[in-house]
């Protein structure tokens, strides 16, 4: 493959996430995620890479003194800073897609992704070859063994071996490596009311964490993080303690899934937490998440054991379900990116045409624990 194209939808979700994580002025309580919550098949990995290229771009620009990107002119904060930070990019996925990741980032003409008004393309054309070519990034499979870890960060190990600059060095970890290093540094916090009001989800170290924390990927602060199949983090526990607190060092964070809502409310909450949404990091939203679930389990209860959940009666549990939902969904403005296979372009047309599927719908019984 010689050329990069992306499909219409995708250029604008590039667009889109970025216009919505930088702004026209600083403030503590900016927002640099964005929940790409996509139907499968859309092109969520593409639109990843394309984000992270903009704004590794952005920084070399920034390096040899060039003007920045047009849209960087009119909202030239990311969060609360105009110098984006020269750091390097950290990919949590799922084990299974590790390798395809990395085989993702090997784009052979990389100036084609920078997504740029028509009057200025050969403009950019010709800089970003100066400042960016397809050997520019180091991209590094990060290891599942704690030796091959120990090797990884050691001072002549691959990482800081590496020529390039932070930001032009890509870090592809699977979900079980974090929850690996976050163990080794962190134990999740116990209930509020048992530790001088810690929330669930804040972390609290372990006496060895300056001995260990070095060959960990919590050594690092980081451009982007991205974390590839979110909904994995959305329980509450070390895993998703785990998420939340890597992205803490993050300056941008790119949360995708395709199914964001598994099982219950409760999945909006933590999706917004992984995003960086303020209100979902605090007591207020752990307080109405409770209150919401007794109001879930209260409607479940008035339905009766012989009701049909495929039925399309009223519901009041759905009922309730889809008001809470409604109501959380107003924190995310600008913040999620979300197209269906049946979505339409600027033209009226379907965004992309890949073959139909069938939905099979089946009813499941939750254990009271799984409520």
């Amino acid at each position: 493959m010689s050329l990069f194209t992306l499909h219409w939808h995708q250029v604008a979700g590039v667009h889109s996430i970025i216009r919505n994580i930088f702004y026209p002025n600083p403030h503590p309580d900016n927002i640099t995620g964005m929940l790409v919550a996509d139907e499968v098949g859309l092109g969520k990995t593409c639109q990843a890479i394309c984000v992270i290229l903009f704004l590794v771009t952005a920084v070399l620009r920034q390096k040899k003194k060039f003007e920045p990107p047009p849209l960087l002119k009119i909202r030239p904060y990311l969060g609360e800073t105009k110098d984006i930070p020269d750091l390097p990019t950290l990919v949590v996925v799922p084990g299974s897609v590790q390798a395809q990741w990395a085989v993702e980032f090997h784009i052979p003409d990389l100036p084609t992704l920078v997504v740029v008004p028509g009057s200025v393309q050969a403009q950019w054309a010709v800089e970003f070859r100066q400042s960016v070519n397809p050997e520019a990034f180091e991209v590094f499979t990060y290891g599942n063994t704690s030796e091959s870890r120990r090797d990884f960060w050691a001072p002549d190990g691959p990482y800081h071996r590496s020529s390039k600059y932070p930001c032009q060095r890509i870090i592809i970890a699977t979900h079980s490596s974090l929850s690996h290093d976050f163990g080794l540094l962190y134990a999740s916090s116990p209930k509020p009311s048992e530790h001088g009001g810690r929330l669930p989800w804040d972390a609290r170290r372990l006496p060895g964490f300056k001995d260990h924390v070095r060959t960990t990927l919590y050594s690092q602060s980081y451009l982007t993080v991205v974390v590839d199949e979110a909904h994995e983090f959305r329980n509450p526990g070390v895993k998703h303690t785990a998420a939340v607190a890597i992205l803490k060092q993050s300056s941008a964070r790119l949360i995708m899934t395709a199914t964001p809502l598994q099982t219950g409310t409760r999945d909006i909450s933590a999706m917004g937490r992984l995003v960086g949404v303020p209100y979902f990091k605090t007591a207020e939203a752990l307080q109405v998440d409770k209150a919401d679930l007794a109001e879930i389990k209260k409607a479940q209860r008035s339905l009766g054991p012989d009701h049909d959940p495929l039925s399309s009666g009223d519901d009041p549990q759905k009922q309730v379900s889809s008001r809470i939902a409604q109501g959380k969904r107003k924190y995310f403005e600008g913040h999620i990116l979300r197209r269906t296979l049946d979505s339409v372009d600027n033209e009226k047309k379907r965004l992309i045409d890949i073959p139909p599927y069938k939905t099979i719908v089946v009813p499941l019984k939750l254990l009271e624990k799984e409520t």
